[in-house]
């Protein structure tokens, strides 16, 4: 059955600098875009030719099934401009396994995300583990993201913001 990444749970915005939240644990809304709250965002998007951006959450959004009939793992959700998509993970946490879950939550989504579109549509695809507690990933992780490349062809990012290009 195919999945519609693109209709449900739906939120946009067109200013220079915005936020992406999701509320703390245990949680059963999905993730948003928001304009006013800076204390709340998680990702910070800055958008400086203020392009009409669209976020569409997909944890707590999209039950995504498994083969085996299991609940698939997730990412919190893929911003989406002309014909570019960024896939975005969003944590607050300060422990040393953040960013590798991350990493597994994006790289299942986006290796789904594949069967279900042609892909070759898209001029860019990128990822990005955004953390609010690390705004910025170190080195050390670079086998995480070369792994990540690997297993997607896309590009990983851990940085809290991210650029609209």
């Amino acid at each position: 059955m195919s999945i519609d990444y693109f209709t449900n749970c739906k939120t946009m915005s067109s200013i220079e600098k915005f936020g992406i939240c999701d509320e703390p644990q245990p949680n059963t809304n999905p993730a948003y875009i928001d304009e006013n709250n800076p204390d709340k965002w998680i990702g910070i998007v800055n958008n400086p030719l203020r392009k009409e951006i669209q976020f569409n959450a997909i944890d707590n959004c999209l039950e995504i099934i498994r083969e085996d009939g299991s609940k698939a793992t997730k990412c919190d959700g893929i911003l989406s401009y002309e014909n570019r998509l960024v896939f975005v993970e969003l944590k607050e946490r300060h422990n040393k396994k953040w960013f590798n879950k991350g990493r597994k939550q994006l790289a299942a989504t986006i290796i789904r995300f594949k069967r279900e579109y042609d892909i070759t549509q898209f001029v860019s695809i990128k990822a990005y583990v955004c953390n609010s507690v690390i705004p910025n990933v170190h080195r050390g992780h670079f086998s995480n993201i070369q792994r990540f490349y690997d297993e997607t062809g896309c590009i990983l990012l851990g940085k809290r913001e991210i650029e609209i290009e």
